[in-house]
């Protein structure tokens, strides 16, 4: 019975829970690991150093996946009764697959990258495993696709965090918080552990095991964040900010690589919390541009170093050299490349990844965006 979890059921369930703030969110975490990617220096508009840490869009990505998880299986529990594991695991994969699986395939049959290597890290991709072999064996060689680590991360969190609301729902407040501080507690001993045996940066960057921080947080901010005054939320992300740019390049301190995460996730669970309760952000977060990019984040994220070569070849066919140091260089670079990220993810979303949805919604107690 570990699928379902019994409660009285509500009648009053109106099945849309969509918060059009979190989808603004989206596109800002998106935008950070753009930057972060970019080949050009930001360093003329004073940005340098967020360029260096734009990777930081993933933990804010991470912490709004589980903070809308939890969301949505409360609303499940409220109106079923109890939350249908098959189902939610049928949804994410109706949902992240189809993409995550045709880019790679695309890219290795356009650029006719038929290795073994490339071969073998597609199938680790199809396994939900490629974030376990990039530990070991570095970035994935599939042409434009290093960034694809990151939906294994997911898919492994999926597998954990339905148990993780109905041990919510079974123990209560207080002992899930105890427990979920055991865990953070012996997760990061481990990756403690694991920097001081000089393993390197990446397994503590690509295994949730040894970093669940933004996981976490994002869980129990579900459960907390209509108790926490914008105020504070303001203040928290402030003073972690300030410890995350003070600290080293993870890949150049063991120190970082230890703290790193968790000052990475209270600010970004911070923007989490503004975006949620703090009205004059969430407005603007919720303009209907924002929010449809953030419709299409995931699309844009799996496009978007395929749209900067592209723009780069488009640059140079037009006598602009993108590795030059200027800044007309850099904003040309950064406006087409977004701009064919955009469209690529736009043109996904309508023709390849809207069938897939559909299909996805037919299987949801209910719906955490209006249909699509």
């Amino acid at each position: 019975m570990l699928e379902r979890l019994r409660a009285a059921p509500q009648t009053n369930e109106t099945g849309l829970l969509y918060i059009s703030s979190l989808d603004g969110l989206r596109l800002l975490a998106f935008l950070a690991v753009f930057i972060h990617h970019l080949p050009v220096s930001m360093a003329f508009l004073g940005m340098e150093a967020f360029q260096r840490r734009g990777w930081v869009g993933v933990e804010l990505f991470f912490v709004i996946s589980a903070f809308l998880f939890f969301h949505l299986f409360e609303a499940e529990v409220r109106k079923a009764g109890f939350i249908d594991v098959k189902r939610f695991y049928l949804r994410r994969f109706l949902r992240i697959y189809p993409l995550m699986v045709a880019f790679p395939a695309a890219m290795i049959i356009w650029t006719g990258a038929y290795t073994k290597d490339a071969i073998f890290r597609l199938v680790g991709l199809m396994a939900g495993a490629d974030n376990l072999v990039t530990a070991f064996d570095g970035y994935s060689p599939i042409p434009f696709s290093p960034q694809l680590w990151t939906l294994s991360f997911e898919f492994q969190i999926y597998l954990v965090i339905p148990f993780a609301f109905l041990a919510y729902q079974k123990y209560g407040t207080r002992r899930f918080l105890i427990g979920a501080a055991i865990v953070w507690g012996l997760c990061t001993l481990l990756r403690i552990a694991a920097v001081l045996s000089g393993v390197g940066y990446l397994p503590a960057w690509v295994l949730p095991f040894l970093r669940p921080d933004s996981v976490l947080l994002g869980m129990l901010l579900s459960i907390f964040v209509k108790h926490i005054p914008p105020l504070y939320a303001l203040a928290a992300g402030l003073g972690a900010a300030s410890g995350f740019f003070a600290l080293p390049l993870m890949e150049q301190s063991a120190t970082s690589q230890i703290l790193v995460f968790p000052a990475a996730a209270i600010m970004c669970g911070a923007l989490v919390a503004l975006a949620h309760s703090w009205r004059p952000l969430g407005r603007v977060l919720s303009l209907r541009w924002a929010t449809f990019a953030g419709t299409i984040s995931f699309g844009l994220y799996v496009f978007h170093v395929f749209g900067i070569y592209l723009a780069g070849n488009l640059l140079e066919r037009f006598g602009v050299d993108p590795s030059t140091a200027s800044a007309a260089a850099c904003v040309a670079l950064t406006a087409v490349a977004f701009a064919a990220t955009f469209a690529m993810a736009a043109a996904s979303y309508m023709g390849f990844e809207r069938p897939f949805l559909k299909l996805k919604d037919r299987f949801a107690a209910v719906h955490g965006r209006p249909a699509v």
